[in-house]
């Protein structure tokens, strides 16, 4: 029942980017749709992997009923079926291990019980307190560079009344972004972005984001 909002908000704080990385938000969810409520879709939306669990109690159709529930939510996570929580976990370790910056630990040699320290990693905090343009929004996050990790956030989008949960995913390439209607209830978060990464650059995250990038010379 943990709000997945405050949790990576959490873990991603400053001072513990030298010690954490968030490689997979990972929800379990009980396999019948009557009980998809809203605190199952707040995760189940900000989850990359999403375990439906007590299969074995539930008959074909009310498990494809349950499939098609989470789809609606979250069409890009990574979907299983479980019992008792079980299910290969080779393919979700490959994800968090594809992430750009724990692709470089483990590139690197280094042992996972020994303390990595990454000095270069940091956050920008980009405020959006009014609507964006779609386009504009699209191409900036389309225009992110492999410096930037990861960036989760909040935003309200022009001539649309809802609000739109940001996803962005770095990686060798070129990164990946979903934008979808985030189902939130009455309890609404800040419209937001926070970017993760190594090295970034504030006043153009900031120009390309928000469009203040010649006020920030003011500040």
């Amino acid at each position: 029942m943990a709000d997945p909002v405050t949790l990576l908000e959490v873990l991603t704080a400053p001072q513990l980017l030298p010690l954490l990385r968030v490689g997979a938000l990972v929800s379990v969810i009980n396999a019948d749709p009557n009980r998809i409520g809203a605190p199952s879709q707040r995760q189940i939306q900000l989850s990359d992997w999403i375990v439906l669990n007590q299969a074995d109690l539930t008959d074909e159709e009310t498990l494809a009923r349950a499939e098609i529930a989470v789809r609606k939510v979250n069409p890009q996570a990574q979907l299983v079926c479980a019992t008792h929580c079980e299910f290969d976990l080779q393919s979700l370790w490959e994800t968090v291990e594809s992430t750009p910056e724990l692709r470089r630990t483990f590139a690197s040699g280094e042992k996972a019980h020994e303390k990595v320290q990454h000095p270069s990693a940091q956050t920008v905090v980009c405020p959006l307190p009014h609507p964006v343009e779609r386009a504009r929004l699209e191409a900036a996050l389309q225009g992110l560079g492999e410096n930037v990790w990861r960036a989760k956030g909040f935003v309200r989008l022009r001539g649309e009344s809802e609000l739109f949960l940001v996803q962005f995913t770095g990686g060798a390439g070129g990164g990946r972004y979903t934008l979808a209607p985030f189902y939130g209830g009455s309890d609404e978060p800040p419209t937001t972005l926070v970017f993760i990464g190594a090295n970034l650059d504030r006043q153009s995250l900031m120009r390309d984001f928000a469009g203040i990038g010649n006020l920030l010379g003011m500040m």
